[in-house]
């Protein structure tokens, strides 16, 4: 209730959400078990309504060495396969929109959301932002991945954006609350649309004081 956008369809929609993401687990480890019957060690989970702007390789910790090969620090493959990987923007406190990583860590991430809320909520922690997807994130379902050993990371040049069923995107997406790299700039963004999509975009018309001002029609 803190959370005054919030009303009863937000939280009708939040419960679906973490309904669809426990399900779309178990049948990634139903065809593990049954069809490939391997283990897989790295996972990730995406979201299948948005753009993805800059390359996902969900071994990789980071993009970009600067053309260095023997630079340490970035482009580095998470070898000892230890992080878990979350994107730099949209951090209400922090991203909650995809992660990708080891399998274990993966899995509370998109399993353990029920049994965690309901621990939560029983210690009254956070009174009136219980269920804020973020908030939940950052201070239960995170610390749950790093009690197994595992270590979070923000990949700094992770970029995607929403999609909608009506041919519209929410552009400014990688440049809220946090900043992709590579995608500081509007019209860097419009043009890696453009370039995947083979058409140019258009501001999108829509009513004054939503998100309208922040969406394209492709």
């Amino acid at each position: 209730w803190k959370q005054k956008t919030w009303k009863r369809s937000s939280l009708v929609n939040l419960i679906r959400q973490w309904h669809s993401i426990e399900t779309v687990f178990g049948l990634m480890e139903h065809y593990m078990t049954t069809v490939k019957n391997k283990n897989y060690t790295r996972v990730a989970m995406l979201r299948n309504d948005a753009m993805y702007l800059s390359p996902i390789d969900i071994l990789k910790l980071d993009n970009d060495n600067g053309g260095d090969k023997n630079d340490q620090q970035h482009n580095v493959d998470d070898v000892n396969n230890e992080h878990f990987v979350i994107a730099p923007f949209a951090n209400y406190p922090v991203n909650d929109r995809m992660i990708y990583g080891p399998y274990e860590a993966i899995k509370i991430w998109a399993t353990q959301r029920f049994n965690l809320v309901e621990t939560r909520a029983q210690n009254k922690a956070n009174r009136g932002m219980v269920m804020h997807s973020e908030t939940f994130m950052q201070q239960s379902i995170l610390p749950a991945m790093e009690d197994l050993g595992y270590k979070q990371h923000v990949h700094p040049g992770l970029c995607f954006i929403r999609t909608r069923p009506d041919s519209k995107a929410l552009y400014n997406d990688c440049r809220t609350q946090g900043m992709a790299k590579g995608f500081e700039k509007k019209s860097a963004v419009i043009s890696e649309i453009t370039n995947i999509l083979g058409r140019s975009c258009e501001p999108a018309v829509g009513k004054k004081g939503n998100s309208a001002n922040l969406l394209i029609q492709c």
